[in-house]
């Protein structure tokens, strides 16, 4: 007991196996799946970081005077969409009027439509506005000249850096925004800085 002891001073026992081979060889194989799970795993924190930051900017921002200069001067993105809603309802209403139809659907269908359709369109063509500009004569830049009549109104006009990355996206958002409400949706009158109070 006294050697026993003197060869374990904190007096614990020892329940560890030791490692066969096959647990070795089994560690060794299965390391690079364990490596690409970790930095899976690593790729998605980052992706859910960029998004928490780009959100947390985008919604500051809108708080702010657009900065594109078809917007009128001193509009906040906020006032535009409410103006935007506005416009659409008013419009709806007066169709629903002119042909005697009623219900919720009727009323709301133009911005129903829009506004759903707000998010994917800003969701697939803000990244590939601001990689057209990061990377201009690229596949997407061809696939954006290529593919859309209004490509030059859609593309921020920013410094074209990856230091400046927040800022492109913003522009690109706003003027993502703008086409799909106001170019693509031109039976509605353009928008106007609500009256003060």
């Amino acid at each position: 007991m006294a050697e026993n002891a003197l060869n374990n001073p904190t007096g614990t026992v020892s329940t560890r196996k030791p490692k066969t081979f096959g647990s070795v060889l089994k560690d060794i194989l299965l390391f690079p799946f364990r490596l690409i799970g970790k930095l899976f795993k690593l790729a998605l924190l980052a992706l859910l970081v960029v998004v928490l930051v780009l959100t947390t900017y985008c919604g500051v921002q809108a708080t702010q005077p657009m900065t594109i200069p078809e917007a009128p001067k001193g509009m906040t993105y906020y006032q535009f969409l409410e103006n935007r809603l506005n416009a659409m309802n008013t419009y709806d209403a007066a169709y629903c009027k002119r042909w005697k139809k009623t219900g919720w659907i009727d009323e709301h269908t133009t911005a129903l439509v829009r506004f759903s359709g707000l998010g994917f369109y800003t969701l697939f063509n803000v990244p590939e506005s601001v990689l057209a500009v990061l990377y201009p004569g690229s596949k997407v830049d061809q696939w954006l000249k290529w593919g859309d009549h209004q490509y030059a109104l859609q593309l921020p006009r920013g410094e074209a850096s990856w230091n400046n990355f927040p800022a492109l996206f913003w522009e690109a958002a706003q003027r993502s925004t703008w086409d799909w409400m106001v170019i693509r949706e031109n039976k509605l009158p353009l928008p106007t800085l609500p009256a003060a109070k």
